[in-house]
Parts: C-alpha cells; sequence; structure tokens
C-alpha cells in the first residue's frame, strides 16, 4: 500500500499472457517439440515481450505520461507464464474517456479484420456453461467466477467493486457476434482489452480501468503468498509421479522438497528442473528421482 500512499489508486490493471503460437517461439521448435518442451524458450520469450510492453506502455506513453509501475509474473497450472501489470498515469483518466481506450466488444470485421481475428483468438471467454458444450476450471457450483457472460450495457459505468461496467451492446444496438464451436458468442462473453496492444502483441492482454484500490490487492498478493512445499505424488508403471501444478511454480530453480509420508524408496531427493529429466505426458510431469547421501543433507 506503500504505492497507494505515495501516488493514489492506480489508473490501469493489466494482465499480459503468453503466447505459445507466437512466431519467435514456433520457429524455434524441432519438428516433435511442442511449447511444453522448452521452458527455457517460453520464459526467454514472454521477458523479452513483457519488457517491450512495459517500454511501449512507459517510453511510448500510449496512455500518458506514466508516473510509476509494478507488476508480477505468475505461471500457470500449463506453464505458461503472465504478468499482472498495474500502471500509475501522470494525468488521470476521465471515465467518460474510458471507451476511447478500453474495448469489451467485438470488432467489426468490415472495418478492421485483424483486430477482429485476435479478439476472437484470445478475448473471448468461452463460452462455458449452461446451454454450451462443458464447463471450464473457472466455474464453481455451474456459475462462472469470473462473472461470465456480463450484463449488456449502452455506455460504460464505473461500478464501486473497482471494476466497471464496460459497453456491451446487444446485436440490434450495433453490436457483433462471433461463431465458436458452432455456437453464437456475443459481446458478453468478451474481456476488456486496448485495441492498440492486442494489434502489435497478438495475445492476451486483459486492461481494466481501475475505479478503487481494490485491483492493488490481486497483484500485492500473488508474490507474497507462501507456497506449499508439500507435494502429493502417485506411482505410474514404477516411474514416480508428481502433479505438474506445483513444479511449474518452481520453474527454473533448485529446489528441495518435502514429501508426505509413503515418499518414493529414495525419499532423501532431489528435483531439479535445470537437468529436464522429465517428461511430459497427459498433462503431468514424470520425474526421475535421484538419491542423494545423507550427509550432504
Amino acid at each position: 500500500m506503500t504505492f497507494v500512499r505515495h501516488y493514489g489508486r492506480p489508473d490501469l490493471f493489466i494482465t499480459f499472457t503468453c503466447n505459445p503460437k507466437w512466431v519467435e517461439v514456433t520457429r524455434e521448435l524441432l519438428p516433435h517439440q511442442q511449447y511444453c518442451h522448452r521452458h527455457d524458450l517460453i520464459a526467454r520469450i514472454f521477458k523479452q515481450k513483457l519488457t517491450r510492453l512495459i517500454d511501449f506502455i512507459k517510453k511510448g506513453q500510449v496512455f500518458g505520461p506514466v508516473k510509476c509501475h509494478m507488476y508480477t509474473v505468475e505461471w500457470q497450472k500449463r506453464g505458461l507464464p503472465h504478468s499482472h501489470i498495474l500502471v500509475w498515469l501522470v494525468t488521470k483518466i476521465d471515465p467518460t474517456l474510458i471507451d476511447e481506450i478500453i474495448k469489451a466488444e467485438i470488432p467489426n470485421p468490415t472495418v478492421d479484420r485483424q483486430l477482429y481475428d485476435i479478439v476472437k483468438a484470445h478475448m473471448v471467454h468461452g463460452p462455458y456453461g449452461p446451454g454450451f458444450q462443458k464447463f471450464s476450471s473457472c466455474h464453481k457450483d455451474h456459475v462462472c467466477t469470473k462473472r461470465y457472460p456480463k450484463s449488456f450495457v449502452d455506455e460504460t459505468q464505473t461500478a464501486g467493486d473497482g471494476y466497471p461496467l464496460y459497453r456491451r451492446r446487444r446485436s440490434e444496438n450495433g453490436g457483433f457476434t462471433i461463431t465458436l464451436r458452432g455456437h453464437q458468442v456475443d459481446n458478453r462473453w468478451v474481456a476488456p482489452y486496448c485495441p492498440l496492444l492486442m494489434t502489435i502483441f497478438n495475445v492476451h492482454i486483459n486492461v481494466e480501468f481501475c475505479h478503487s484500490v481494490l485491483m492493488l490487492t490481486r497483484v500485492r498478493t500473488l508474490p507474497c503468498s507462501a507456497f506449499k512445499r508439500t507435494i502429493a505424488w502417485t506411482r505410474c508403471r514404477s516411474t514416480w509421479q508428481v502433479d505438474i501444478s506445483a513444479v511449474v511454480k518452481l520453474f527454473g530453480g533448485y529446489s528441495g522438497f518435502r514429501f508426505t509420508k509413503g515418499t518414493p524408496p529414495s525419499y532423501n531427493s532431489r528435483f531439479i528442473w535445470k537437468t529436464a529429466s522429465g517428461l511430459i505426458l497427459l498433462n503431468r510431469l514424470l520425474l526421475n528421482w535421484r538419491p542423494i547421501e545423507k550427509k550432504q543433507l
């Protein structure tokens, strides 16, 4: 909260997600490889893209002069990194000008086909839930925790919980639709974005207007949350199997673990990520356990 005391509430909350289909990634993969086989490549390119995005915002002043910023990087369960960025601007954004910076609607395909295709690929949440083919991990008790689908709104409104109600028009009022997996999707399923950033980076970039300091809690708690070092394991044909979500959070590290009761026979073990001794199979990471002499512990 030191940032808030010195600079006031932030102006923009940006989520920047890695795209495994970036040409910088695909051209470096061998014929038999997928992005999940090259975590080093993913991390390097994402870092370069993130640096470019921050420089574009600060030096390019796409939203105006920047007073300060802060960000965190988090690894998703499938191993792709994404960053949460808070931006403080010298000149505060007038709520009446939000629609000029942030869009939450499907673009007109006849006016900007490139942006239309990018939004269709990266900014449509789902569709999931009742009436559609499947549910998603964001659902709890058959309800989307991200509050999708949103409500139709003719004019952007600032709400009291930190998230504005962005303009999302009906088809009869000028809105457009997209066909995804055999379903007609309207503006209620579109995440807020900045058209300029979407066109440049071709990736999921969620841009939110900060109406209160509540946005700060999400960025602040991510790097401060304690990681549970006890990981569950199962046995699969004499190979010990560890949930990949526990491993990717330690990406790039050299870490020891405390195992639960029933640990493999070579219980004094250490996992060295950089040796890449594991194999990706069915969304699991198969590991080899390496015994360590007790005198080293």
